[in-house]
């Protein structure tokens, strides 16, 4: 076991194998209990700097994630705007 505590060999294996780690090394995310189960999806978004340090400052301070923060807000939001259309098909 290297100082970092990666085992010997691993870079080398890890290499040779095409980047894939080695079988029973790590957890894969399909097999994590409840991965699927989660009501949030990813998805990229682009939000302004002060906004990010301001939820980032907030999420820490409040001990809560930031998704869950933006998840109270747009919820607020939404329940204000009231029902909505749906998007016709073009």
């Amino acid at each position: 076991m290297s100082k970092q505590g990666v085992p010997e060999g691993f870079m080398k294996e890890f290499l040779k194998s095409g980047g894939k780690a080695p079988e029973g090394s790590a957890p894969s995310a399909k097999g994590a209990p409840g991965a699927m189960s989660t009501p949030y999806a990813k998805r990229g978004i682009e939000i302004r700097d002060e906004y990010h340090e301001q939820l980032r400052r907030l999420a820490y301070w409040e001990r809560k994630k930031m998704r869950d923060l933006i998840d109270e807000a747009l919820k607020q939001y939404l329940d204000a705007a009231g029902p909505t259309e749906p998007i016709p098909d073009s």
